[in-house]
C-alpha cells in the first residue's frame, strides 16, 4: 500500500472531519433560524390575538393587536376579529356557522319561522375571559345565545302581533339579544333586524281574515260613534230649549210679581192718601179732638153727603139725616 492510501493519520485523515463539522454547523444554523422564523407571529388588522405559551399551557394576559410580535419559541396566537361580525339566521349563503332560519312558538302556540340579523363586536377588555369560558368557539356559543333569545322573546307576542306590531318585537329581541350576549358572551349587539317572518299557508289565510274582520269592525265602530254623536247632540239640543223655556218662565214669573207688587205699593199709597184725606175733612168738620177722630159722626156726615149726591134714587130715608 503506498502512502497516500492512509486515513486514520495525516493531512489526509483529517478532511472528513473538518466537512462534517461545517456541515453539522449549516445545519444548527438553518434549524435556529427555522425556529426563529416561527417564532414570530403576526395579527391581523381586524384581529386580536392572545400569546399562548404550549410548553407552559399558559396564556398570556396581555391582548395584542396588528403587527408582528415575537410570541416566543412554542407560542402562538390565539386570534378572534376584531371588527364587527355580522351573523344571520336565514336560508341565504350568509351569516355563522349555524345558519338557518330560527323556529319560535307564539304565545297562542302557534308556530312561527323568523329570519334575522345582527352584528356583534367583541370587547377588547375581556378577550381574556372570553379564552377562559370558550377558548375560539365563541361564535357559535353567540349563536345558540341569539336563537334562544329569539325564542323567549316570541312567547311574549300572539302571532297576530307578529304582522301588526313588528317593530315592538324587533325591538324587544334586540335588547333580549343584547343584554344576553353582554352578560354570557362578553359582546356586544351593535344593530339587529327581524329579516322574515313566515307561517303556515292555512294560519296565513286565517290571519287575512282576521285583518278584515278587524277592518271591518273598525269601520262599524266609526260609524256607531257618529251615532252616539248625533245622538248628544239631540241631547244638548233638547236640554238648551229646556233650559231656554225655565228661563222664559222664570223671567214671566219674575215680570208679574214685579207688577203685583208695584200695583199693591201704589194702592197703599192710595188708601194711605185716602186716610189722610178722612182725617183732614173730620179735622176742618170739627169732628177731631185730643182723644182722636170721632168716627161715629165722620161716618153720619160720609153717608149723608152720599144721600144728597143720589137724592133722586135714594127712598124710606129720614129727612133728619138727609139734612144733616
Amino acid at each position: 500500500m503506498g502512502r497516500g492510501t492512509g486515513l486514520g493519520r495525516g493531512r489526509g485523515g483529517e478532511l472528513p472531519f473538518a466537512v462534517l463539522c461545517g456541515g453539522a454547523s449549516c445545519c444548527c444554523l438553518i434549524i435556529s433560524i427555522s425556529l426563529i422564523s416561527a417564532s414570530f407571529g403576526i395579527v391581523e388588522t381586524s384581529e386580536y390575538g392572545l400569546r399562548y405559551d404550549v410548553p407552559s399551557m399558559r396564556i398570556a394576559p396581555e391582548v395584542y393587536e396588528n403587527g408582528r410580535h415575537f410570541p416566543g419559541l412554542g407560542s402562538y396566537f390565539v386570534k378572534y376579529p376584531r371588527k364587527l361580525t355580522y351573523m344571520e339566521f336565514s336560508s341565504s349563503a350568509d351569516g355563522g356557522s349555524n345558519n338557518g332560519p330560527v323556529t319560535v312558538w307564539s304565545k297562542d302556540g302557534q308556530e312561527i319561522v323568523l329570519e334575522a340579523g345582527f352584528y356583534i363586536r367583541l370587547r377588547k377588555a375581556d378577550i381574556l375571559e372570553i379564552f377562559y369560558a370558550y377558548q375560539d368557539q365563541v361564535m357559535s356559543v353567540i349563536e345558540d345565545v341569539a336563537a334562544n333569545a329569539m325564542r323567549d322573546v316570541a312567547t311574549g307576542f300572539t302571532t297576530l302581533q307578529f304582522f301588526t306590531n313588528r317593530s315592538s318585537i324587533d325591538e324587544r329581541m334586540s335588547q333580549e339579544l343584547g343584554r344576553r350576549i353582554s352578560a354570557c358572551c362578553y359582546a356586544d349587539v351593535e344593530v339587529f333586524n327581524m329579516l322574515g317572518i313566515d307561517v303556515p299557508s292555512s294560519f296565513r289565510v286565517a290571519v287575512e281574515n282576521v285583518v278584515i274582520s278587524q277592518q271591518e269592525r273598525t269601520t262599524l265602530e266609526i260609524l256607531r260613534d257618529a251615532i252616539v254623536l248625533r245622538q248628544s247632540i239631540r241631547v244638548v239640543d233638547a236640554q238648551a230649549d229646556k233650559t231656554i223655556l225655565v228661563a222664559k218662565s222664570d223671567a214671566q214669573a219674575t215680570g208679574l210679581i214685579t207688577r203685583s207688587q208695584a200695583q199693591a205699593d201704589v194702592q197703599v199709597l192710595v188708601e194711605k192718601a185716602r186716610a189722610q184725606s178722612l182725617f183732614n175733612l173730620s179735622t176742618a168738620l170739627g169732628f177731631a179732638n185730643g182723644s182722636g177722630t170721632n168716627m161715629s159722626q165722620l161716618l153720619s156726615y160720609m153717608y149723608a153727603d152720599v144721600i144728597r149726591s143720589n137724592r133722586d134714587v135714594v127712598v124710606n130715608v129720614p129727612r133728619a139725616l138727609v139734612s144733616v
